[in-house]
């Protein structure tokens, strides 16, 4: 069994793709996703907020395809995120 355990590692270690990131890193997408963001006038007008998580894929290239609200708040929030993810 700790033979198998060990191939297994061996082989998912080929598999392995590398994983996207945005340039930069996690300060550079913030301040991106903070100098881009248009807070929608409906959303800032009646205060509401809240986390929309978004789902895409990326081209060969890195280009954002089909991006898709998984879960959002229904509302012009959800337009914007995904305005915001194709623009990145």
């Amino acid at each position: 069994l700790n033979y198998l355990h060990i191939i297994l590692l061996l082989l998912s270690s080929f598999f392995v793709a590398d994983v996207p990131t945005f340039k930069g890193g996690k300060v550079a997408l913030e301040n991106f996703i903070n100098e881009n963001m248009k807070y929608p006038d409906f959303s800032k007008s009646n205060c509401i907020e809240g986390k929309i998580f978004v789902k895409f894929q990326l081209d060969e290239q890195g280009n954002v395809v089909n991006p898709q609200v998984e879960q959002g708040l229904g509302i012009d929030l959800d337009d914007e995120a995904i305005r915001l993810i194709k623009l990145t």
